[in-house]
């Protein structure tokens, strides 16, 4: 009986160390996990702290640096609801996933185990009834019956678990200050074809010269996230005055770009509606039936994008045309219109 006691003992101290790991893969339905960079960390800190506060949640990892916080808490259904209002308090998110934990194979297969470990308890106690307490063959009997009973015991645990999680999201948030956020620095490389439509209306249109409206088609090549891109295409009269034959009547254009968003904006983040400023330099090869010119021109704008995904790019812009040459006679303001796609 002695021997008994002491295996009785370590069953019990066994279940009861492991039983203080506090979050595994089968306490959560999904994990979230966003890096977000705030221009006031010591506020956007705050805010997290006391949202915590106000909601009763408890941290299960956190770990803190002068300009970095990663922090780690279990949040229910209910709870959850409220996340995109924080995150969108804290700063600008660079990274968010939401990674699904499909654990209900795991579920059913714990099912069948316990079933069946169920069975096999039922039939060593039948066993044990039957076999003299004190022989060696009930030792062995009950030893087994006690492996089976742990297991059954963990099984159920894992069971229940499953079962809860349904009702629980575990977030990880990385809160950074705006200063140590290196991917601004980095040149992030793209390959992104596309086409812009455009409306160049000139100030000051001049007989001789310029007419008072173009309109262009260009193929813009976006080649870094940043964005910097490069365009080629022409301008034509949207009306022609035939009387003019002086008047430059194509307008070829080769040029590079940059545009730049602002840290206050979220620096591009957004899906929808990122407002950006730019500048276009390029070479002008102008034509007409009897007049032709070459010169460079710089072209500042202001725009935004309507939408964006990693695939696409939809934006629109205004830029103030600045030739070189013709200054008076050709600058103006065009208005942009353009999509992207990866290839």
């Amino acid at each position: 009986m002695k021997k008994i006691m002491l295996l009785s003992l370590l069953t019990t101290f066994s279940f009861l160390g492991r039983s203080q790991e506090k979050y595994s893969k089968y306490d959560y339905l999904f994990r979230y996990n966003n890096t977000i960079y705030t221009l006031n960390f010591d506020h956007s800190k705050q805010i997290l702290f006391e949202y915590l506060d106000k909601m009763h949640i408890n941290t299960s990892n956190k770990t803190e640096t002068t300009r970095k916080l990663s922090i780690e808490f279990m949040l229910s259904a209910s709870q959850y609801k409220s996340l995109d209002t924080l995150v969108k308090q804290l700063g600008y998110s660079t990274a968010c996933e939401v990674i699904s934990n499909t654990s209900s194979t795991r579920f059913n297969e714990l099912t069948m185990e316990v079933e069946y470990l169920k069975k096999q308890r039922i039939s060593y106690l039948d066993l044990l009834e039957k076999v003299d307490t004190k022989s060696d063959k009930y030792l062995v009997l009950w030893n087994e019956n006690k492996r089976i009973e742990s297991d059954l015991f963990e099984k159920e645990k894992l069971v229940e678990k499953i079962k809860n999680s349904q009702n629980y999201y575990l977030v990880d948030i990385d809160l950074n200050d705006d200063a140590i956020n290196e991917e601004n620095s980095k040149i992030s490389f793209v390959n992104m074809p596309g086409a812009e439509y455009s409306l160049l209306k000139i100030a000051s249109p001049t007989h001789g010269i310029s007419n008072n409206l173009y309109q262009g088609y260009f193929m813009k090549y976006l080649f870094t996230k940043g964005k910097s891109y490069a365009s080629l295409g022409a301008y034509t009269p949207v009306s022609k005055n035939h009387a003019d034959s002086t008047q430059f009547s194509e307008l070829f254009m080769l040029s590079f770009g940059q545009d730049f968003y602002s840290r206050h904006l979220g620096r591009g983040s957004r899906k929808f509606f990122n407002l950006y400023t730019g500048y276009q330099f390029g070479g002008v090869l102008a034509s007409g039936e009897k007049t032709k010119s070459n010169f460079f021109y710089i072209a500042p704008s202001i725009g935004v994008e309507l939408y964006k995904n990693k695939n696409i790019l939809i934006d629109s812009k205004v830029n103030y045309f600045l030739p070189f040459e013709y200054n008076q006679e050709l600058r103006g303001v065009s208005y942009n219109l353009s999509f992207n796609f990866v290839f």
